[in-house]
């Protein structure tokens, strides 16, 4: 029997080492019943190293056939862009490292790690202690205004 596994980036990189573990040890015990394992690596992974690193410390076999695909953000890759213009001089990223699947959300959704992020524009967090970062003390006189456009498309 042949199997195809196909490789990119970090998630498909930890699964295919736990089923390359398992047909290893599947013909080890089977020796007549041996399964052929051909991996096929499309490049998309950000760092060309890591994905040799990849390989070599989660004892994944090396790749039948490399695609060659290159690596790029995920936007240029899958064609989803998000588009940030704003008033503000800065840009907090939430990545949602911290969610532990204990909040539902809209839907009952249940948030779980990095199943999300936020981006929230902003003065920097330490301007007020910092002559050299822009002003962000608000008179009782004055109006404070911003705007923030979010973009989204799809490129082909």
């Amino acid at each position: 029997m042949n199997l195809l596994t196909v490789v990119g980036a970090r998630p498909q990189f930890v699964k295919a080492a736990t089923l390359s573990r398992a047909i290893a040890r599947h013909n080890a015990a089977r020796p007549g019943a041996a399964v052929a394992e051909k991996i096929i690596h499309t490049g998309q992974h950000y760092d060309a190293n890591m994905s040799e690193v990849f390989f070599q410390e989660l004892e994944i076999p090396a790749p039948t056939f490399h695609l060659g695909i290159g690596s790029a953000s995920h936007g240029a890759q899958t064609g989803r862009m998000l588009e940030v213009a704003t008033t503000e001089p800065g840009l907090q990223f939430y990545s949602g490292n911290f969610l532990d699947g204990s909040i539902t959300g809209k839907g009952g959704r249940v948030y779980r790690r990095r199943t999300g992020l936020c981006l929230e524009t902003q003065h920097f967090p330490d301007s007020p202690n910092k002559p050299q970062f822009p002003n962000t003390i608000l008179r009782p006189e004055q109006t404070y205004r911003s705007k923030t456009v979010f973009a989204f498309s799809v490129s082909n």
